[in-house]
């Protein structure tokens, strides 16, 4: 767990910053991120003249299985006892920034709602403000780090499916049994060319037929040739007459707007069967030694994974979100192999409401795959935005501890002039 503190001279501030891993995060997912945050929030602040205290802290490592809403309820707890600890400390309102990477965007979200809802619960309406009604822990900012509000871009699984390679049979097993969870097992392995026809989709089997048509024509055309060598010994074998289909076109990045973010009929069962490929896979490396450890491994994780294709919940949590940035990685294309831009999560479209909270960091096009980007965002060497990044985000903190600023003044204006009159 990392935390640091600074303080300036000037009017009291207090401000949390809180960190959350996202899917199988450590306790170094972020690296020398926080520390560098804090540092350049707190000379801001003390350039502004404010008495500033800044604490960055990470919230423990924790197992990403079971229910969000259990981790959410966890992090609460948590995050309302080091409210208290600063605020009785610094005998200031905290106002804490929650930033949360991959999945662990997820949970500071509903982390958010559930304060502004019902006061958190574990949190609850800030001690001595019960008649104001103020919600508490003061939560003045929701920063994400590529995390999948939309889900997950199918591509990512297009682009690094032989990575896997190695363990397919272990996910091939492991998979099989997935309907018990209610997942369509056989459906999701057969979308990833697995045994059998019975879970491909229609463009598969249709390729699949075109296949086996090309294969009975050029092995009907090899017969005829060489029947024609046999009998003239000079006649060659004529080259195909109608050219080869031109390749599809390259998708673009796939943007939805918040209105029609994909359902389960839609593209939902393409990103489930990516996200339990992902796990199987992960299990199998994991667990390779222990099928039944693996297995179990599995079942715990996708219960926490269906969150990347629970559309009505995706909707729900953006429609709660009053404000939030959401920093995600952006691989520019690299013809001919990526002719096209490539991220980690899907993007929203230019009519989603929170279309302008999306921010890029460009990497490298030379960057594998949108996954090793994903896991460098706050590794330097990894990252050629780092450095513009952490600005971006302290400039994000800064503009959101502003508007806080802005809040109490008027508060404090309104409760003056309330006093004058009465």
């Amino acid at each position: 767990m990392t935390t640091t503190t600074a303080t300036s001279s000037g009017p009291k501030e207090s401000v949390l910053i809180v960190y959350v891993h996202g899917f199988k995060g450590t306790d170094v997912t972020f690296e020398q991120f926080p520390e560098r945050l804090q540092h350049v929030v707190y000379e801001s602040r003390r350039a502004a003249g404010l008495d500033s205290v800044v604490v960055s802290k990470v919230f423990p490592v924790f197992e990403t299985k079971g229910e969000l809403k259990v981790a959410t309820d966890t992090f609460l707890e948590w995050l309302t006892n080091e409210t208290v600890h600063l605020e009785t400390a610094t005998r200031s309102r905290a106002k804490v920034v929650l930033c949360g990477h991959s999945m662990g965007g997820l949970l500071i979200a509903d982390a958010a709602i559930a304060i502004a809802h019902d006061g958190g619960k574990p949190g609850s309406t800030a001690p001595g403000k019960e008649e104001e009604n103020e919600k508490w822990p003061r939560i003045v900012a929701l920063i994400a780090f590529d995390t999948p509000y939309l889900g997950l871009n199918p591509a990512v699984f297009k682009n690094g499916i032989t990575k896997y390679a190695g363990h397919v049979e272990f996910a091939k097993n492991v998979v099989g049994g997935l309907g018990g969870l209610g997942l369509g097992g056989g459906a999701v392995w057969g979308m990833f060319g697995g045994a059998g026809t019975g879970g491909q989709t229609e463009t598969q089997r249709e390729d699949e037929k075109a296949t086996e048509g090309n294969e009975k024509t050029t092995k009907a055309r090899t017969t005829r040739n060489s029947s024609a060598v046999a009998a003239n010994n000079v006649q060659a074998t004529r080259p195909s007459k109608t050219p080869p289909p031109p390749p599809p076109a390259p998708a673009a990045t796939p943007r939805w707007p918040l209105t029609t973010i994909p359902s389960l009929k839609t593209l939902a069962t393409a990103a489930s069967a990516a996200a339990i490929l992902t796990t199987t896979a992960a299990a199998a490396y994991y667990k390779r030694d222990d099928l039944v450890g693996g297995w179990t491994w599995v079942t715990d994780h996708a219960v926490w994974l269906k969150n990347l294709w629970d559309s009505r919940g995706m909707r729900d949590r953006l429609s709660g979100i009053q404000e939030m940035t959401d920093y995600y990685t952006l691989i520019p294309a690299s013809p001919p192999s990526h002719p096209t831009e490539r991220s980690f999560c899907l993007l929203p479209a230019t009519t989603h409401p929170l279309h302008s909270s999306w921010r890029a960091t460009t990497f490298s096009a030379k960057t594998e795959d949108e996954v090793g980007a994903h896991i460098g965002m706050f590794n330097a060497a990894a990252n050629e935005g780092f450095y513009n990044l952490g600005l971006d985000v302290a400039r994000a903190v800064e503009e959101a501890l502003e508007r806080d600023l802005d809040v109490e003044r008027e508060k404090e204006e309104e409760e003056e002039a309330d006093f004058l009159v009465g």
